[in-house]
Order: C-alpha cells, then sequence, then structure tokens
C-alpha cells in the first residue's frame, strides 16, 4: 500500500509529568504461549528490563520497516478528547541515539522492553524528517485498546513509556498485544511503519 490518508484538525500529543519505572517480568524465559492468540500474532521478541537488544527468542517479522500499512490496522481519528485517559508519556530521547549525528538518518523502531511485561514498556523510535505520527496499541481482533500518539512531530528521537492501560485508563488483561507505529507527510502519504507484538503477563 503506497498511500495513507488520514488527517486530523486537532493533534495531541500526550504527556505526564513523571515517569513511572520500567516494569518487569517475572518470567522472561518463558516459552510464548501462543494459545493467547485468536488471529496472526505469533511471537514477540523477548527483551529485559536493561533495553531493546533481545534477550531471548526474536520474532523476525517485528519491529522492522513494514514498507507498507496493513489494512486490517485501525486508524482511529485523532481527537483532544482523548488526552490525560492513558499513562502514556513521549518525549525527545537522545540517550537512545546510535550515533552521535542529533537527527536521525534513517525512520526506525526499536523492540519494545521489557517483553514480556507486567509493567511499564518502553519504544524507542526515530524519525529522520518531520512527520505526522499515529501510534497505537491493537488486540488479537484488530480492536484499537490503547491511541498512544497522533501527532505532528519534528525530526529526532523519542521514547514512549506506557503502562499496559487502555483508553479508560484500566489495566489491561494479560494477553499479547501489537503496537502499531505510522509516519506520514503532510499529504498523508506513507513515510514508514513498524509494528510489534507485546507481551502483557501478570
Amino acid at each position: 500500500m503506497n498511500n495513507t490518508h488520514f488527517r486530523s484538525s486537532a493533534t495531541t500529543l500526550l504527556l505526564l509529568m513523571f515517569l513511572l519505572p520500567a516494569g518487569c517480568s517475572k518470567d522472561n524465559g518463558t516459552p510464548f504461549d501462543a494459545t493467547l492468540l485468536n488471529d496472526g500474532f505469533k511471537g514477540i521478541t523477548y527483551t529485559s528490563v536493561n533495553g531493546p537488544d533481545p534477550t531471548g527468542p526474536v520474532d523476525q517479522d517485528d519491529w522492522k520497516s513494514d514498507g507498507y500499512w496493513n489494512p486490517k490496522y485501525p486508524v482511529v481519528p485523532c481527537s483532544p478528547s482523548s488526552a490525560g485517559k492513558i499513562s502514556v508519556v513521549v518525549q525527545q530521547d537522545t540517550s537512545v541515539r546510535p550515533d552521535p549525528s542529533p537527527v536521525p538518518k534513517t525512520f526506525s523502531c526499536s523492540a519494545a522492553y521489557p517483553n514480556p511485561t507486567n509493567g511499564n514498556v518502553i519504544l524507542n523510535f526515530a524519525l529522520e524528517r518531520a512527520a505526522h505520527i499515529y501510534c497505537a496499541v491493537i488486540n488479537d481482533e484488530y480492536r484499537t485498546v490503547a491511541p498512544l500518539i497522533c501527532s505532528d512531530m519534528e525530526a529526532g528521537y523519542y521514547s514512549v513509556y506506557w503502562d499496559p492501560k487502555d483508553e479508560h485508563n484500566n489495566n489491561l488483561p494479560s494477553d499479547v498485544y501489537r503496537c502499531i507505529l505510522l509516519a506520514t507527510d503532510s499529504q498523508g502519504n506513507l513515510l514508514f511503519s513498524s509494528h510489534g507484538d507485546i507481551w502483557v503477563k501478570y
């Protein structure tokens, strides 16, 4: 899919005044439980609280440039009414830069960590140019359970801190969820897209 069209008259960058500490999984080495899934989500990339580098099995489909936008993925219209309903922090973060350049050389997305998790999840991504960013968490029925970002953002390195809650600030049940990331230009043309699965495991 070469073109993705969605626009918003109001964009929202959700910010909190403090950062929640990263959660950790009690059983990081437990094999992935495919019985949790109904449709298409086949595994996760295991990471620890120390960062996005894999610490176990790797899902080769996760956290890469998709090159297209899966038509199954919902895009919820941006709305200022959703502000403050989700425990998420989005901030520029130069500490995650792979090189000394202040501007990334390409769009990219790192594996979420820790994964599996029973608490806060961190996702790092990089934008080589200004773009409209849509990031959300969906369930295995391809329904949005937590819209995280819907905003115009400048080029740079970013970190998203998400406490696994839905848009009504309720804890999500143990299950595997998919984080989807979409970057488009001012005309709605696709610049970058990525996805990865996160195992919320209490």
